[in-house]
């Protein structure tokens, strides 16, 4: 009986979160279907009306799905957890984050100095005070073509620095302290024993930190959006990046069909590129290269 019970509850379980979900799904494909007509007849009334219908049925399947999840319960868990002193750090942080991303590369300086200069942003503000630029010339990191993809470059990687650096740390102390101390005695200097210890031994920590900043490198899209505006991409396609370029055929050149295959070669050269970097990892340490 209990396991009989079990399997009912599984199956209103499924039953409960499938239902919504296909529905929406069908709500969905009806806004699709009306974007690829509208594009062809944009005067057309009846697909404008079947894409408002399709909005409204995902619409009503999302709530139909939040209230068979039991809302009250979710809210209550959520109001805890963000709540909570540390949720409340981590957001802020990552809010302060962000703005000061955009503010450093963007946000008019010297005016907060009580200066005329026209200079843009606080690394053309430094760059002035030190004298490498001109008083007021002000590069134009993110509206020149050929500084635009590095500043991007830069962003991306100033932003993942953290986060890489915390894997390295945790690897580190997994590191056998009696590795160290046996190359001491041998009379090994620090660049060996970084060389012949610590490198080898945070290999699977590298492989982790390579497999996952090119999978995002690949997967770019907030950091161009949000730098690139009001062009987005721009200026001149010099930042356009693939998921940027999914996102602009979609869902504004209507044209699905073509991002769908856009995504489907982003997808298999994500996975060729993780395939290939799993092989060289196995092939190293089968070899004997991991320690």
């Amino acid at each position: 009986m209990p396991s009989t019970n079990s399997s009912v509850t599984g199956v209103e379980g499924l039953y409960k979160a499938f239902v919504p979900f296909l529905i929406g799904c069908v709500g969905l494909l009806w806004v699709l279907v009306a974007g690829q007509l509208l594009a062809k007849r944009p005067t057309a009334q009846g697909p404008d009306q079947l894409r408002k219908a399709g909005w409204g049925l995902a619409s009503l399947a999302g709530v139909w799905f939040v209230i068979a999840a039991n809302p009250t319960g979710m809210v209550s868990s959520l109001a805890r957890s963000a709540s909570r002193p540390l949720t409340i750090g981590v957001l802020a942080l990552t809010v302060g984050a962000a703005l000061a991303t955009r503010f450093m590369w963007s946000r008019p300086v010297a005016q907060h100095f009580g200066t005329t200069r026209a200079t843009i942003g606080w690394i053309n503000y430094l760059l002035d005070l030190v004298g490498v630029t001109d008083a007021g010339a002000g590069q134009g990191w993110l509206t020149d073509r050929s500084t635009a993809l590095l500043s991007m470059v830069v962003v991306f990687a100033w932003m993942q620095f953290g986060f890489n650096t915390v894997l390295y740390l945790a690897g580190h102390q997994g590191v056998p302290k009696e590795l160290y101390e046996a190359a001491e005695i041998d009379g090994a200097n620090p660049w060996q024993i970084f060389r012949r210890i610590t490198v080898p031994q945070l290999r699977a920590t590298t492989f982790y930190v390579v497999v996952t900043t090119s999978i995002l490198a690949l997967q770019l899209f907030d950091i161009v959006w949000i730098l690139s505006l009001p062009e987005a991409g721009g200026p001149g396609f010099a930042t356009q990046t693939p998921v940027l370029t999914l996102y602009l055929e979609a869902f504004r050149e209507n044209k699905q069909g073509y991002a769908s295959a856009l995504a489907w070669i982003l997808f298999i050269g994500i996975f060729g590129l993780t395939s290939i970097q799993f092989r060289s990892q196995r092939d190293e340490a089968s070899s004997g290269g991991l320690s």
